[in-house]
């Protein structure tokens, strides 16, 4: 029997949004973050992000909470992820603005583009947090994500609408 793979990219906080950026938007309350990650022509969207609460560690950060910043693709089996690696070998994390505040969907014409980061797939096995600066509209923002490529532990087995992803 075949065993699936997941690739997980957990998407913590997003910090130094310069605040000419801020100010084309409104204040902070008027628009929140997102991040869209397309792998293999998969695409996968976090929840909205918040803003960190003043006197905490993350303060005026944008901050997603337990799996909102969640992206996850999942593949057949070893042999579909080492050929969803070999045929896309970089994760493109893009990031942008909602505006209209909390519970708002995003659209074309409510979006803003912050940046983007390309992430190499074989460097996702390091599984490490780290800080990473985007390219674009809100450079030198940096996003904080730990990635990681494991076997999918039985029991737990939700197909990727694409498994083979060939």
């Amino acid at each position: 029997m075949e065993v699936p793979w997941s690739v997980q990219v957990h998407i913590s906080a997003l910090k130094n949004l310069p605040s000419s950026f801020v100010s084309e938007l409104g204040s902070r309350s008027q628009f929140t973050l997102r991040v869209q990650g397309q792998l293999n022509g998969v695409s996968r969207e976090t929840a909205s992000s918040s803003w960190g609460a003043r006197h905490t560690p993350r303060a005026g950060e944008a901050v997603w909470a337990g799996d909102g910043g969640l992206l996850e693709w999942r593949f057949g089996s070893e042999e579909a992820f080492r050929a969803a690696e070999k045929a896309a070998p970089v994760l493109k994390l893009y990031c942008y603005a909602t505006l209209g505040g909390p519970g708002v969907g995003a659209t074309p014409t409510n979006s803003k583009a912050l940046g983007v980061l390309h992430v190499e797939v074989r460097s996702l096995r390091q599984g490490a947090k780290q800080w990473a600066k985007l390219r674009g509209a809100a450079a030198p923002a940096e996003l904080l994500f730990a990635a990681s490529v494991a076997r999918v532990a039985s029991g737990g087995d939700r197909d990727d609408p694409r498994p083979s992803a060939a």
